[in-house]
């Protein structure tokens, strides 16, 4: 893996004596750090006798970028990396928050996101599939052969959800930030997915033949309410709360307090500013 390549070729024995008639098993473990197609030879030297090589042709499927882990407010339990915005009140501006993606291959990595929104589209009228009938393969049996291609959808182009930079280079074996922002002045929760369309830079690679990555998703959520806050103290009839002071006006000159609680249920911060009249005071 020292040569930055991509893959290792590992023979066990890699050398040895080879008696009359006799066979040896030669195990083949292949060792990567990259994905992509690659083509190369494994010779094999005879004493005595000229070279042979033998063609080998490897397809290593996934992706080399990944979320870094150990990042505050990322799930990596679910199936995809899932970033969960705290709740918020809506109205409230921009929430930004960063997260890292790490490219652990030797070559440097061409990455564009794609976003997507989510909600709304359990009850979406829009054709998922587009759906055709060819003939069936010989000698199958079947009538009709039936096939179902996936529609792309379409981008989000104004959503809630934004990821810059859009497009960039993360160089071989580094560390790229990305902002995420969210806003809405809507209460809702907010689902959309981010994909990252990555490609290998080929740079002088003479094994490798394809840079071809599978795509990185990564999940986003956030929740929007509405602010409010209740006081620990049963309503009045009319809906309204009352704390009564008793004092008498000439006599009693010393400050009356009553401690109070406001409750929050919403599972946000809050930021509020209390207004009195006449000779009250909220501390």
């Amino acid at each position: 893996m020292g040569n930055d390549k991509g893959i290792a070729l590992v023979c066990e024995p890699y050398q040895g004596e080879l008696k009359p008639y006799e066979e040896v098993l030669i195990n083949v473990t292949i060792y990567n750090d990259s994905c992509g197609k690659f083509e190369d030879y494994l010779v094999s030297e005879v004493q005595g006798l000229p070279k042979v090589k033998f063609p080998v042709t490897l397809n290593v499927s996934g992706s080399p970028l990944i979320v870094t882990p150990n990042q505050v407010g990322v799930d990596y339990k679910s199936d995809y990396p899932l970033l969960n915005l705290e709740p918020r009140m809506h109205s409230l501006g921009v929430y930004i928050k960063q997260i890292k993606l790490t490219n652990t291959s030797p070559a440097d990595m061409r990455l564009q996101w794609k976003l997507y929104n989510l909600s709304g589209t359990e009850t979406s009228e829009d054709d998922l599939f587009n759906i055709q009938f060819d003939e069936p393969t010989p000698g199958s049996g079947d009538l009709v052969k039936l096939r179902w291609d996936p529609i792309p959808p379409k981008e989000a182009i104004n959503g809630p959800f934004k990821i810059t930079p859009m497009k960039t280079v993360i160089k071989a074996r580094a560390t790229e930030i990305f902002t995420v922002s969210f806003a809405s002045n809507i209460v809702g929760t907010y689902n959309a997915v981010s994909v990252g369309e990555t490609e290998l830079i080929r740079q002088g690679d003479e094994i490798r033949k394809s840079s071809k990555t599978n795509p990185l998703p990564f999940y986003l959520k956030a929740t929007t309410v509405t602010p409010f806050l209740t006081l620990d103290k049963l309503k009045r009839l009319d809906g309204s709360h009352l704390l009564k002071f008793e004092k008498f006006a000439l006599t009693q000159t010393k400050k009356t307090t009553q401690k109070r609680c406001t409750e929050k249920p919403n599972p946000c911060t809050l930021r509020f500013h209390d207004t009195n009249r006449w000779t009250f005071q909220t501390l």
